[in-house]
């Protein structure tokens, strides 16, 4: 039987007209309906191999799964239009295509990586009845731009990045494109977000080509988006049990942001992953998903089954 990331994607039209792509089990006769919903939210340009191995060890254990390409990334519409491709937009997205599938009522529970870590909290903070359980890897707590690599660096260097851009966007988005290729940029994304022990040179190459596929000034818009979410204010109010997790080699956004995330949720919990990376659900696959199913497993809501 074909793995579910190994499916081609679907295609969802929303209200406004634009396309959302998107891989689920939700067809498939496997799968157990008595199990929550597993939601996926990646992180600011990345794609769906950053949970490739939680997606694999979920679906053996038979669990509903979605993962959605925010509007503007592959193959998901919005391109033309950068204005709209904002938290509130994508939350809209994700909550329409919900209603679309044949979840039967199935309790949802978030996974975000990063910037998914903002859309997490933006869906819950718009639809808290919707949200039973959610997992936080990674997430940033304050502007990253004063936060990122433990200095203020980005917030000097991103507007002076997008005055470049503005003025001649060809050379940067020739170097966009070509950072695959380029091996100086393939160690300098390994040393910057993942633990070279652990990962392979290879699954940076994927992410690298995958991300040469966006526009440069996507990755700008949603930055700058993420900059201005009111993280911690949302954070406040998440009312469902939660799970924070980060690498204590995080150099992108260090564990100390992530558990200003810990102390503003009532009802958290706070794993730190020894040697953990920016992406420690790809450096230390085994331990997080074992740590995910744990606290999946805790008081897990069930459904009744449908009827077949």
């Amino acid at each position: 039987m074909m793995k579910l990331m190994d499916t081609e994607p679907l295609l969802f039209t929303a209200k406004d007209g634009n396309s959302i792509t998107y891989i689920t089990n939700l067809f498939s006769a496997t799968v157990r309906f008595e199990k929550p919903l597993l939601v996926f939210n990646y992180g600011l340009v990345c794609n769906f191999e950053h949970f490739k191995y939680q997606v694999e060890y979920f679906e053996k254990q038979e669990y509903p799964i979605l993962l959605h390409n925010y509007r503007g990334h592959y193959g998901s519409t919005a391109k033309e239009n950068l204005s709209d491709i904002n938290f509130d937009n994508i939350t809209n997205d994700l909550y329409e295509l919900l209603n679309f599938l044949p979840t039967n009522n199935l309790p949802y529970y978030f996974i975000g990586h990063s910037m998914g870590v903002n859309v997490t909290l933006e869906f819950a903070k718009k639809y808290p009845s919707l949200v039973k359980k959610i997992i936080l890897i990674s997430g940033p707590s304050l502007p990253p731009s004063q936060t990122m690599f433990n200095s203020s660096l980005m917030y000097f260097l991103m507007p002076l990045l997008e005055a470049f851009y503005a003025k001649d966007p060809r050379f940067l988005n020739n170097f966009w494109k070509q950072s695959s290729k380029n091996p100086l940029t393939r160690h300098f994304i390994m040393f910057g977000g993942f633990n070279r022990k652990e990962t392979s040179m290879d699954f940076i190459k994927i992410y690298l080509k995958k991300l040469s596929e966006l526009p440069m000034n996507l990755f700008f818009k949603l930055f700058f988006e993420m900059d201005q979410h009111e993280v911690m204010g949302m954070a406040s109010n998440v009312e469902c049990p939660v799970l924070i997790m980060g690498g204590d080699k995080d150099r992108m956004i260090p564990n100390y942001y992530q558990h200003l995330l810990y102390e503003k949720i009532e009802n958290a919990e706070f794993y730190v992953i020894k040697d953990g990376s920016h992406v420690p659900q790809v450096d230390f696959f085994r331990e997080a998903n074992e740590r995910m199913d744990l606290f999946f497993r805790q008081n897990l809501d069930v459904c009744i089954p449908r009827e077949v």
